[in-house]
């Protein structure tokens, strides 16, 4: 299957099997949509978008609250 640009939105992406899900996806050419509510760790993914074929982009979002989902 061709997963090149093909979207995937990925909850708990600043760390462990988020962040790797995320990287995963980038690499097999996908357009990421990264969310989780640390910062830091959303920067570390941002700042490796350049080693794969495929786009991330960060988000601040706790989908523990309903109003921000």
């Amino acid at each position: 299957m061709d997963w090149n640009g093909q979207v995937a939105v990925i909850t708990g992406a600043a760390s462990g099997i988020g962040a790797g899900i995320a990287r995963h996806a980038a690499a097999m050419g996908m357009k990421v949509i990264a969310c989780d509510v640390d910062t830091d760790g959303l920067a570390t993914l941002l700042a490796d978008t350049a080693k794969y074929s495929g786009q991330i982009s960060t988000h601040i979002l706790d989908v523990s609250d309903a109003a921000a989902v």
